[in-house]
């Protein structure tokens, strides 16, 4: 499986998350260039030019990886299933509240099985209350420093006029439990 991020800080530990629990089922994590069975987008849609570049990452990995199951997860992902969705190369849309559920959505498809019945998994994110706690990774790729995740949720406004605003995108400020809200 490869990776590519998208956007902010949230999304990056987001994405690590993502990674931890798919190697805990045995997936292997390879450069976002070399060949995998499955390629995880994790969009943005906060800044202007944000879905542009999602499409173009879309495209990037299905080009570089005919075969493999394209999934979009993020903030595009969340405002935009549809659209998402609609893109030839996409085989499984996740919204942001459903990130946590990737790998057993993966085993429900079987892994570059194509086009699946139900591709499409997006919450109503307001009801998203809680942080998933997902164990830290060894040793995050790319890094010296892990990201710890404390708190979710977003409070920016997006860039573009059109854009949702965060609270359909990101659920309401929350911190892990025992840790105070601090924004």
């Amino acid at each position: 499986m490869s990776f590519t991020t998208l956007g902010c800080r949230l999304n990056q530990v987001d994405t690590q998350q993502i990674q931890t629990l798919l190697e805990a089922r045995g997936f292997r994590t390879v450069d976002f260039d070399e060949p995998a069975d499955v390629v995880v987008i994790n969009t943005c849609t906060v800044t202007a030019r944000a879905e542009l570049s999602d499409r173009r990452s879309i495209r990037r990995a299905a080009r570089a990886n005919p075969a493999a199951t394209v999934v979009v997860t993020g903030c595009w992902a969340q405002t935009s299933p549809g659209a998402v969705a609609g893109m030839n190369e996409v085989d499984l849309v996740v919204g942001n509240g459903d990130k946590h559920r990737l790998p057993d959505l993966l085993e429900g498809i079987g892994v570059g099985a194509g086009q699946a019945a139900d591709r499409v998994h997006v919450s109503d994110i307001g009801e998203v209350r809680a942080i998933e706690v997902t164990p830290a990774a060894e040793r995050p790729a790319g890094r010296s420093r892990a990201f710890l995740k404390v708190q979710d949720g977003c409070r920016e406004a997006p860039a573009a006029a059109s854009t949702p605003r965060p609270s359909s995108i990101r659920p309401a400020v929350s911190s892990r439990p025992g840790i105070p809200s601090w924004c």
